[in-house]
Protein backbone atom coordinates (compact mmCIF):
# COMPACT_ATOMS: atom_id res chain seq x y z
CA UNK A 1 0.00 0.00 0.00
CA UNK A 2 1.29 3.15 -0.68
CA UNK A 3 2.34 5.98 1.99
CA UNK A 4 -0.87 7.82 0.52
CA UNK A 5 -2.79 5.25 1.16
CA UNK A 6 -2.04 4.57 4.88
CA UNK A 7 -2.68 8.83 5.21
CA UNK A 8 -6.65 8.21 3.59
CA UNK A 9 -7.06 4.68 5.85
CA UNK A 10 -5.86 7.09 9.39
CA UNK A 11 -5.66 10.37 8.65
CA UNK A 12 -6.81 11.87 12.40
CA UNK A 13 -3.55 9.77 13.53
CA UNK A 14 -1.52 11.59 10.95
CA UNK A 15 -2.85 14.67 11.87
CA UNK A 16 -2.20 14.42 15.46
CA UNK A 17 1.58 12.41 14.62
CA UNK A 18 2.43 15.56 12.26
CA UNK A 19 1.15 17.99 15.33
CA UNK A 20 3.11 15.99 17.80
CA UNK A 21 6.33 16.20 15.78
CA UNK A 22 6.46 19.91 15.49
CA UNK A 23 6.32 19.82 19.35
CA UNK A 24 9.59 18.21 19.37
CA UNK A 25 12.70 20.12 19.36
CA UNK A 26 14.02 16.81 17.37
CA UNK A 27 18.11 17.26 16.78
CA UNK A 28 18.70 14.00 15.44
CA UNK A 29 16.09 10.78 14.06
CA UNK A 30 17.88 7.70 14.21
CA UNK A 31 16.22 3.74 12.96
CA UNK A 32 17.13 0.80 14.95
CA UNK A 33 17.89 -2.55 13.42
CA UNK A 34 14.58 -3.85 14.02
CA UNK A 35 13.28 -0.79 12.08
CA UNK A 36 11.60 1.39 15.58
CA UNK A 37 12.43 5.01 14.48
CA UNK A 38 13.88 7.28 17.06
CA UNK A 39 13.33 11.24 17.93
CA UNK A 40 16.30 12.81 19.94
CA UNK A 41 15.56 15.57 22.04
CA UNK A 42 17.04 17.38 24.50
CA UNK A 43 15.97 16.19 28.09
CA UNK A 44 15.09 19.24 29.76
CA UNK A 45 13.03 19.73 26.60
CA UNK A 46 10.16 17.35 27.53
CA UNK A 47 9.38 19.67 30.25
CA UNK A 48 7.72 23.34 29.66
CA UNK A 49 10.05 24.99 32.15
CA UNK A 50 12.77 22.30 31.96
CA UNK A 51 12.83 20.73 35.05
CA UNK A 52 13.51 17.41 34.76
CA UNK A 53 14.31 15.29 37.74
CA UNK A 54 17.52 13.28 37.64
CA UNK A 55 17.22 9.36 37.51
CA UNK A 56 17.58 8.02 40.73
CA UNK A 57 20.58 5.51 41.59
CA UNK A 58 21.69 2.77 39.83
CA UNK A 59 21.18 -0.42 42.26
CA UNK A 60 22.07 -4.07 40.13
CA UNK A 61 18.80 -6.73 40.67
CA UNK A 62 20.21 -9.17 42.41
CA UNK A 63 21.53 -12.63 40.02
CA UNK A 64 18.43 -15.35 39.25
CA UNK A 65 20.50 -18.81 40.11
CA UNK A 66 20.76 -20.76 37.13
CA UNK A 67 18.43 -23.46 36.33
CA UNK A 68 19.52 -26.30 34.16
CA UNK A 69 16.10 -27.76 33.51
CA UNK A 70 14.96 -24.47 32.80
CA UNK A 71 17.33 -22.22 31.19
CA UNK A 72 16.79 -18.65 31.22
CA UNK A 73 18.86 -15.42 29.16
CA UNK A 74 18.19 -11.58 30.13
CA UNK A 75 16.01 -10.37 27.12
CA UNK A 76 18.66 -7.43 25.63
CA UNK A 77 17.26 -4.57 24.19
CA UNK A 78 18.32 -3.01 21.22
CA UNK A 79 20.30 0.35 22.58
CA UNK A 80 22.12 -2.11 24.68
CA UNK A 81 24.39 -2.14 21.75
CA UNK A 82 27.32 0.65 21.95
CA UNK A 83 26.74 0.50 18.23
CA UNK A 84 23.94 1.46 17.52
CA UNK A 85 23.46 4.68 15.84
CA UNK A 86 22.62 7.67 18.94
CA UNK A 87 21.66 10.64 19.19
CA UNK A 88 23.63 13.88 20.38
CA UNK A 89 24.75 13.74 24.18
CA UNK A 90 22.01 15.07 26.57
CA UNK A 91 19.00 13.83 24.75
CA UNK A 92 16.74 10.88 25.10
CA UNK A 93 14.70 9.08 22.40
CA UNK A 94 11.14 9.24 21.95
CA UNK A 95 10.00 6.40 19.97
CA UNK A 96 8.15 7.59 16.38
CA UNK A 97 4.46 5.89 16.02
CA UNK A 98 4.51 3.75 12.86
CA UNK A 99 0.89 4.51 11.57
CA UNK A 100 1.93 3.05 8.17
CA UNK A 101 1.81 -0.46 9.91
CA UNK A 102 -1.67 -0.18 10.86
CA UNK A 103 -4.20 -2.67 8.73
CA UNK A 104 -7.48 -0.92 9.41
CA UNK A 105 -9.05 2.31 10.60
CA UNK A 106 -8.21 3.24 14.21
CA UNK A 107 -9.89 6.35 15.99
CA UNK A 108 -7.21 8.17 18.31
CA UNK A 109 -9.11 7.70 20.91
CA UNK A 110 -8.78 3.96 20.58
CA UNK A 111 -5.40 3.98 19.58
CA UNK A 112 -3.88 5.95 22.42
CA UNK A 113 -6.10 4.55 25.53
CA UNK A 114 -5.08 1.47 27.11
CA UNK A 115 -7.04 -1.34 27.31
CA UNK A 116 -7.54 -4.33 29.75
CA UNK A 117 -7.87 -4.41 33.33
CA UNK A 118 -11.32 -3.19 34.73
CA UNK A 119 -11.87 -1.07 32.18
CA UNK A 120 -12.98 -3.74 29.82
CA UNK A 121 -13.88 -6.38 31.82
CA UNK A 122 -16.93 -4.58 33.81
CA UNK A 123 -18.35 -4.08 30.21
CA UNK A 124 -18.76 -7.83 29.39
CA UNK A 125 -22.05 -9.52 29.18
CA UNK A 126 -20.97 -12.27 31.01
CA UNK A 127 -18.83 -11.68 34.90
CA UNK A 128 -18.70 -15.40 35.44
CA UNK A 129 -15.11 -16.53 36.70
CA UNK A 130 -15.39 -19.15 34.48
CA UNK A 131 -16.12 -16.69 31.51
CA UNK A 132 -14.90 -17.89 28.15
CA UNK A 133 -15.13 -14.31 26.35
CA UNK A 134 -12.11 -14.26 25.10
CA UNK A 135 -12.54 -10.27 24.77
CA UNK A 136 -12.83 -9.82 28.31
CA UNK A 137 -9.18 -9.48 28.68
CA UNK A 138 -8.22 -11.41 31.78
CA UNK A 139 -5.41 -10.66 33.77
CA UNK A 140 -3.68 -12.41 36.28
CA UNK A 141 -2.44 -9.74 39.30
CA UNK A 142 -0.91 -9.76 42.25
CA UNK A 143 -0.28 -7.04 44.28
CA UNK A 144 0.52 -5.29 47.75
CA UNK A 145 -0.22 -2.24 49.75
CA UNK A 146 2.73 0.11 50.82
CA UNK A 147 4.35 3.45 50.87
CA UNK A 148 7.23 3.45 47.80
CA UNK A 149 8.54 5.56 45.66
CA UNK A 150 9.91 3.06 42.60
CA UNK A 151 10.23 -0.46 42.20
CA UNK A 152 12.08 -3.03 39.82
CA UNK A 153 11.70 -6.54 39.45
CA UNK A 154 12.03 -9.62 37.15
CA UNK A 155 9.89 -9.78 34.30
CA UNK A 156 9.82 -12.89 31.85
CA UNK A 157 9.46 -12.40 28.04
CA UNK A 158 7.65 -14.80 26.15
CA UNK A 159 6.35 -14.93 22.35
CA UNK A 160 2.79 -14.82 22.57
CA UNK A 161 0.14 -15.67 20.17
CA UNK A 162 -2.68 -13.40 20.08
CA UNK A 163 -3.95 -13.64 16.51
CA UNK A 164 -8.07 -14.36 16.74
CA UNK A 165 -10.03 -14.33 13.60
CA UNK A 166 -12.93 -13.99 15.48
CA UNK A 167 -12.29 -11.15 17.19
CA UNK A 168 -12.22 -7.17 16.31
CA UNK A 169 -8.52 -7.40 16.13
CA UNK A 170 -7.46 -5.50 19.61
CA UNK A 171 -6.16 -8.63 21.42
CA UNK A 172 -3.29 -8.06 23.39
CA UNK A 173 -0.70 -10.00 25.67
CA UNK A 174 1.03 -8.41 28.52
CA UNK A 175 3.37 -8.74 31.47
CA UNK A 176 3.87 -4.94 33.20
CA UNK A 177 4.44 -3.92 36.73
CA UNK A 178 2.69 -0.39 38.04
CA UNK A 179 2.65 1.77 41.02
CA UNK A 180 -0.80 2.79 41.58
CA UNK A 181 -2.33 5.42 44.16
CA UNK A 182 -5.41 5.05 46.32
CA UNK A 183 -5.34 7.68 48.45
CA UNK A 184 -6.66 10.47 45.60
CA UNK A 185 -10.28 10.58 44.19
CA UNK A 186 -9.09 9.40 41.00
CA UNK A 187 -6.37 6.74 40.41
CA UNK A 188 -3.06 7.72 39.12
CA UNK A 189 -0.54 4.76 37.64
CA UNK A 190 2.84 4.78 35.98
CA UNK A 191 3.71 1.56 34.35
CA UNK A 192 6.08 -0.10 32.23
CA UNK A 193 6.69 -3.70 30.79
CA UNK A 194 6.38 -5.59 27.69
CA UNK A 195 3.42 -6.20 25.28
CA UNK A 196 2.30 -7.79 22.01
CA UNK A 197 -0.14 -5.56 20.66
CA UNK A 198 -1.13 -4.94 16.76
CA UNK A 199 -2.94 -1.71 16.69
CA UNK A 200 -0.43 0.05 19.31
CA UNK A 201 3.00 -1.49 17.47
CA UNK A 202 1.81 -2.31 14.02
CA UNK A 203 3.39 -5.95 14.36
CA UNK A 204 3.29 -9.32 17.03
CA UNK A 205 6.43 -9.18 19.46
CA UNK A 206 7.07 -7.77 22.13
CA UNK A 207 7.44 -4.33 22.66
CA UNK A 208 8.63 -2.20 25.71
CA UNK A 209 6.02 0.35 26.76
CA UNK A 210 5.57 2.55 29.36
CA UNK A 211 2.04 3.93 30.27
CA UNK A 212 0.62 6.77 33.02
CA UNK A 213 -3.05 8.44 34.04
CA UNK A 214 -4.03 11.26 36.28
CA UNK A 215 -7.58 10.36 35.75
CA UNK A 216 -8.10 6.69 36.58
CA UNK A 217 -8.13 5.79 32.97
CA UNK A 218 -10.90 8.28 31.85
CA UNK A 219 -8.79 10.38 29.63
CA UNK A 220 -5.47 10.34 27.53
CA UNK A 221 -3.74 13.46 26.11
CA UNK A 222 -1.26 15.63 27.28
CA UNK A 223 -0.47 15.51 31.13
CA UNK A 224 -3.28 13.52 31.19
CA UNK A 225 -2.02 10.22 30.30
CA UNK A 226 -1.03 7.80 27.38
CA UNK A 227 1.41 5.68 26.55
CA UNK A 228 5.42 5.93 25.67
CA UNK A 229 5.73 9.90 24.65
CA UNK A 230 2.53 9.61 22.46
CA UNK A 231 1.49 12.28 24.91
CA UNK A 232 3.88 15.02 26.67
CA UNK A 233 3.76 14.47 31.01
CA UNK A 234 5.92 11.05 30.51
CA UNK A 235 9.66 12.39 31.13
CA UNK A 236 12.79 10.40 30.49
Amino acid sequence: MAAIGYRQLNPELFQFLEARQNSLKILKTTTTPAGQMLDWVPIETQHPEGKVPSPPPTVSLAVRSANEEKPVSAARLELEDQTIERGPAGTVPIVRPDFARLTRTIALNDYATKRGGVAVNKLRPNRSPADPNPFGYFHAISSQNAKVYGCDGFLSVWDPSVNNPAGPGDDHSIMQTWLQNYDKPQTQSIEAGWTVDRNLNGDTVAHVFTYYTTNGYSKDGNNLGGYNRLYSGWAQ
